[in-house]
């Protein structure tokens, strides 16, 4: 988990950019998910990188990828998130289907069926009242 946050679309995008170091390079053309994409690969100051695959006709992501060693086995491995099924929501395309694989085999789906935006919370939320009373729950077994 905490290798995927660090190489996520919202770090590569929202932090490494933000470095003087870091490096951005153009991939070229090739397929992800049977369509054509235009690659650009995000190296950050760390020599780690990202590569974003997107749709030339919307610049809309359509595959993210990385590598990186196995601390086991040293050997290199590939984890991937591909993008499809992109619908308005509330003025932003967002991505309904999420597949994330690795080393070519698909691990996780995520379907979206709503999505929304910035949603009033309730101040109910916030409260840093605490009901819960380890003493109380010792003889409820």
């Amino acid at each position: 988990y905490l290798r995927s946050r660090a190489h996520s679309m919202n770090t590569g995008l929202r932090q490494w950019l933000k470095d003087p170091d870091t490096l951005l390079l153009y991939a070229g053309t090739g397929i992800a998910d049977n369509r054509m994409v235009e690659q650009i690969t995000v190296v950050n100051a760390k020599n780690e990188s990202v590569t974003i695959a997107v749709d030339p006709t919307n610049y809309l992501p359509v595959k993210k990828s990385f590598t990186y060693r196995d601390p086991i086995d040293n050997l290199k491995s590939e984890e991937t998130e591909t993008y499809g099924n992109y619908r308005l929501e509330q003025g932003m395309m967002t991505a309904h289907s999420i597949v994330s694989g690795k080393n070519g085999d698909m691990v996780a789906q995520r379907f979206l069926t709503r999505v929304e935006y910035n949603p009033p919370l309730k101040a109910s939320l916030f409260d840093a009242t605490v009901t819960y009373d380890p003493a109380a729950q010792k003889g409820k077994r």
